[in-house]
């Protein structure tokens, strides 16, 4: 083989691999997400990064502190 077929054979392989791509993104819109959730951003979007407040941090925290202080009374009596 000389370069010339070698090379024409990588450019014929990422053309079916774009070609690949395309209809992977494609099918990947056509079917519904499971467990009724939706998709709020299309493909290749960038991630969003959720806030949440002091006030919903603290509230969890405090609910996981009673589920270890609850997880820590069973294990004792055990």
């Amino acid at each position: 083989m000389n370069l010339k077929t070698i090379t024409a054979e990588i450019d014929k392989k990422i053309a079916n691999l774009n070609q690949l791509k395309v209809t992977v993104a494609e099918l990947w819109e056509m079917f519904p997400v499971k467990n009724g959730a939706t998709r709020t951003r299309k493909v290749g979007q960038p991630k969003v990064k959720r806030i949440m407040s002091k006030q919903a941090r603290a509230r969890i925290a405090q609910a996981q502190r009673e589920r270890w202080a609850k997880w820590k009374k069973t294990n004792k009596a055990a």
